[in-house]
């Protein structure tokens, strides 16, 4: 950490994933969870969520639980 000046970056969940269907602005079904630990490695600091069509876990309540549960397991390394 950098003190106080320290300035927070993020990236748009799917760009540290191969495309979904050859578009880069999909979620990323099948490699999401990889996203947090990748985001993690590079030093960014959030993930901009993409919100599609395609299956993603905020559309039931128990999968947001685990998500919740799964991104608080990443920040507390």
């Amino acid at each position: 950490m950098m003190g106080k000046d320290y300035i927070k970056i993020g990236i748009m969940n799917g760009r540290l994933s191969p495309p979904v269907d050859n578009h880069i602005q999909s979620f990323p079904v099948n490699s999401w969870r990889n996203e947090f630990q990748r985001a993690y490695d590079c030093g960014f600091d959030s993930i901009e969520w993409v919100f599609d069509l395609n299956p993603n876990p905020i559309y039931k309540m128990t999968e947001l639980r685990k998500l919740d549960l799964f991104q608080k397991n990443m920040t507390s390394k």
